[in-house]
């Protein structure tokens, strides 16, 4: 290890702990560019991850992820709440992630990488908002992937009649919600981890049955696996976990790159050109959560983290195109996406514990014509200053707005449980910035692997700047 690594000693460790303030105060809001997000990061992983898949077969995997996710396990949920009017939620939820998908596409042709949403932020709001954000993404997959390892437990004790209840262990000292431990979920897990590490290939995925694809020719032992897992693949279940887990090591990979977590997440294997590293780890953090929790708990914490990064990415998309970064003042754009959030907060809040009547439906009016005066009022005083080079989000910025309305509403629907729940992760992700993310990141751009934007000029930092700081006082 580097000798000026703050890592490479206990008393440099504790060195670079004394400095956190000014080390955060550089690095918190430092910004990326595209062009590093697109060839710099790129090239820490070594070995880089093979472009195989074409434009359907990244739509058939993406509706196979929909489909198994969305309709086979959380449909019976959503009408535990929703009751008849199921389908107007999904409509809800639909236009909603429409909406979203708006903003993603902007920044997704113009910054085609695996980072999404965490690259995203870091052009944008920079690194810590960057870093959360990543944060609740990864968490988000693994939960998501429990949650649906734990669906498939109930699929198969339907399909050969057995109750699913009878494959899961009861531990009556466990708090409720976390007390069934579920062997079925962490045995599919921990198998397609291996594949997707050593034996998937990138060009071996198939859009219609990805996972007995794989296996299906070969000359090996494993070739008779082929027709077991025909059979199982055919639940679309197993097509959302695989193409899940396949996106949650590739955003791993990225924020390995960026140097907030340990780099060992960014290496790609070199035959199979899979984030192995990322895969194997985040694989066996999610068998372990589909172990004990409950499938009631998964989906909660999967919506909260999900509507605050779709959140985040909307407030992104508006800042990006308002904000040129040293030459805009960003005040005005900051202004209104502050307030513009706090009335939206303000009519979650009424709709939700106000009364019913007259009194609750005056102060949902108001908040709804004092949120579209400040919308208003935004795009007529303060002028774009970034147009798109491929495509761009139309109706800037009703719709990324209108995404950030209706993504703070949905929040506002959630139990409280589930806050307490993000606020002690969000908390966790903000401790293990301050105490590792910001010094290792500091010391990469001290390297000259990093480069941030300040006063509009794009420059490498150096401990120099800090050393400088520390002799003169």
């Amino acid at each position: 290890m580097d000798s000026s690594s703050s890592f490479s000693s206990l008393r440099a460790y504790l060195n670079a702990l004394s400095h956190t303030p000014t080390r955060l105060a550089q690095r918190a809001l430092s910004v990326s560019t595209s062009y590093d997000e697109m060839s710099q990061v790129r090239s820490r992983s070594g070995t880089s991850m093979r472009k195989t898949l074409r434009w359907f077969d990244l739509v058939g995997l993406g509706i196979g992820g929909m489909v198994g996710a969305g309709v086979f396990v959380t449909t019976g949920h959503a009408t535990r709440y929703a009751g008849p009017a199921v389908l107007l939620s999904y409509a809800i939820a639909g236009f909603c992630a429409l909406l979203s998908a708006f903003c993603y596409t902007e920044f997704a042709v113009d910054m085609p990488v695996a980072g999404g949403a965490f690259s995203y932020l870091r052009v944008t709001f920079g690194e810590f908002a960057a870093f959360l954000t990543g944060a609740n993404l990864v968490a988000d997959y693994v939960l998501s992937n429990a949650a649906v390892a734990r669906g498939l437990t109930v699929y198969l004790g339907t399909t050969i009649g057995i109750s699913s209840a009878k494959w899961r262990l009861t531990v009556p000292s466990f708090p409720k919600g976390f007390n069934e431990i579920d062997i079925v979920a962490v045995a599919v897990v921990l198998v397609i981890t291996l594949v997707i590490c050593y034996r998937l290939l990138p060009h071996a995925i198939n859009a219609e049955a990805p996972f007995s694809a794989a296996f299906s020719g070969r000359s090996d032992a494993w070739g008779w696996i082929s027709g077991v897992i025909g059979v199982g693949a055919s639940f679309g279940i197993l097509t959302s976990l695989l193409v899940a887990m396949l996106g949650q090591a590739r955003y791993m990979c990225v924020i390995g790159r960026s140097n907030v977590v340990p780099s060992w997440f960014a290496r790609v294997h070199p035959k199979t050109s899979t984030p192995v590293n990322a895969s194997a780890f985040l694989g066996i953090f999610t068998a372990a959560i589909a172990l004990f929790t409950d499938l009631d708990v998964l989906l909660n914490l999967v919506s909260i983290g999900t509507l605050f990064v779709f959140y985040m990415v909307a407030n992104a998309v508006i800042y990006r195109r308002y904000v040129a970064t040293g030459t805009t003042n960003p005040w005005p754009t900051l202004s209104f996406l502050c307030s513009f959030s706090i009335t939206a907060i303000m009519f979650t809040l009424i709709w939700k514990f106000v009364p019913t009547g007259g009194a609750k439906a005056g102060m949902l009016s108001v908040s709804g014509v004092i949120a579209i005066a400040i919308l208003q009022l935004f795009h007529c005083m303060v002028p774009q200053v970034r147009k798109p080079e491929f495509w761009g989000v139309p109706f800037m910025p009703w719709i990324p707005s209108i995404s950030i309305f209706l993504n703070v509403f949905l929040l506002g629907s959630l139990d409280g449980p589930s806050y307490v729940r993000f606020g002690f992760f969000s908390a966790v992700a903000v401790l293990f910035y301050v105490f590792y993310s910001v010094h290792a990141s500091f010391d990469a751009a001290g390297d000259g692997s990093l480069t941030a934007i300040k006063n509009g000029e794009i420059h490498v930092e150096s401990k120099e700047i800090e050393d400088q700081i520390s002799f003169k006082v």
